[in-house]
């Protein structure tokens, strides 16, 4: 396998198609699971932070906490999020010889860590909401609700009990249990499918500015950014010959050894980055995957590009790719599984993918990048790929993971 091909998979991998596992693990698999729970449930907004402020508060009202047996008709009617693909679906981007060393998948941050535990309750939580108690809470869409809610309980994860106290005063709550009766009855008798897409929203926003906050800065190596490396990664892997990649390169005042020292220094700049900081990890591998998508030319080449700018961190979330869809949900759903059985069967991914479906692995990262954002952004394709994702699973034979 030539140079090229051999870093295909390390490249599609990093772009915003291959990037898809990790943003279903962060933002539907991880901590929106939390957040939508806990629209409905009117308890834990959030993720794990939510969950453990609340377990403080109803441990002292004697009320069960989130996800106990007794509180099982807290979540009655929330749809079912679909869980995060196991990894061995990143490895059905390419045939198992050619992934190498992959670097970490973009996603939206991990789940966050528990909250401050929250002691001496002053207020009386079956009190109802009246008036003042509101503080102009009652005025906000649900959007904005839960991004507030977002930005408090991700203060405490970070900041501690000091730093959680005083920004829940200086949102107008005079302790945690004023707080969480406004949420509750806020959320009371609210569409639960409104409350969820817009804590999904309020979560891609949030997570957004972090990453954006986060963003590393490094030099350009031989006068490529990350976005730029990303473009040329994209046209390089897509040239025919040795003769169309030297003229690639030279475009960009670059020969092989120095397209070398490019690719080497920005992969383990993403690999160090991702683990030292996620957010700041993430910024840099999504505009990586940006310009990767930017520099497709195939026959998904707009629907990438439209991914591309969906994705962007100065994108509102919940803005869904402006192209045509390069092949339907239930298809991408459908090569998504498939890939994922051929690549715990031992099979050559690219060939199985131009046999079965009649596409490349640069094919499938631009339809990876057009449905990525969508999927993490819209209830209504959480709900679908909730449905299809076990269906085409036993199609294929592909093995859950444990």
């Amino acid at each position: 396998m030539s140079g090229a091909a051999g870093s295909l998979a390390k490249n599609v991998a990093g772009g915003v198609g291959g990037g898809l596992v990790g943003d279903l693990a962060g933002a539907v698999g991880g901590d929106m699971v939390g957040d939508l729970a806990a629209a409905h449930a009117g308890r834990a907004i959030g993720n794990a932070a939510g969950k453990a402020t609340s377990k403080a508060v109803d441990k002292k009202l004697n009320k069960p906490a989130p996800g106990a047996p007794a509180a099982a008709d807290d979540a009655a009617g929330m749809p079912a999020m679909p869980a995060a693909p196991d990894a061995s679906a990143d490895v059905g981007l390419a045939s198992g010889a050619a992934m190498g060393a992959m670097p970490p998948m973009p996603s939206a941050p991990p789940a966050e860590a528990e909250a401050p535990m929250v002691e001496a309750p002053t207020d009386d939580y079956d009190r109802p909401v009246t008036g003042a108690d509101w503080n102009g809470w009652d005025q906000i869409d649900p959007e904005e609700f839960f991004y507030r809610i977002k930005v408090l309980e991700h203060t405490g994860i970070h900041g501690g009990d000091d730093a959680y106290e005083a920004k829940m005063r200086e949102m107008g709550f005079r302790d945690h249990i004023h707080y969480q009766r406004v949420k509750d009855a806020y959320t009371a008798g609210k569409d639960p499918d409104l409350l969820a897409q817009s804590a999904l929203n309020a979560t891609g926003r949030h997570s957004k500015e972090q990453m954006k906050a986060a963003a590393p800065s490094f030099p350009d190596v031989h006068g490529l950014d990350v976005r730029t490396y990303g473009v040329v990664a994209s046209r390089r892997a897509r040239c025919k010959d040795d003769a169309a990649r030297a003229a690639l390169l030279a475009e960009y005042g670059l020969d092989d050894a120095k397209y070398g020292e490019v690719d080497a220094t920005w992969q383990a700049r993403m690999q160090e980055t991702m683990t030292r900081d996620p957010m700041a990890g993430g910024d840099l591998m999504s505009k990586y995957g940006q310009g990767f998508a930017e520099g497709s030319t195939g026959q998904f080449a707009k629907a990438a590009q439209a991914g591309g700018v969906a994705s962007d961190v100065n994108t509102a979330a919940g803005t869904a790719p402006d192209a045509p869809e390069p092949v339907p949900f239930a298809k991408f759903v459908e090569i998504e599984q498939a890939q994922r059985a051929w690549s715990q069967q031992g099979l050559d991914i690219g060939a199985k993918l131009q046999e079965v479906f009649g596409i490349s692995i640069l094919d499938w990262s631009d339809i990876g990048a057009y449905w990525s954002p969508k999927i993490t952004s819209d209830l209504n394709y959480a709900r679908q790929y909730n449905e299809l994702q076990p269906r085409f699973a036993a199609q294929y034979g592909a093995i859950s993971a444990a």
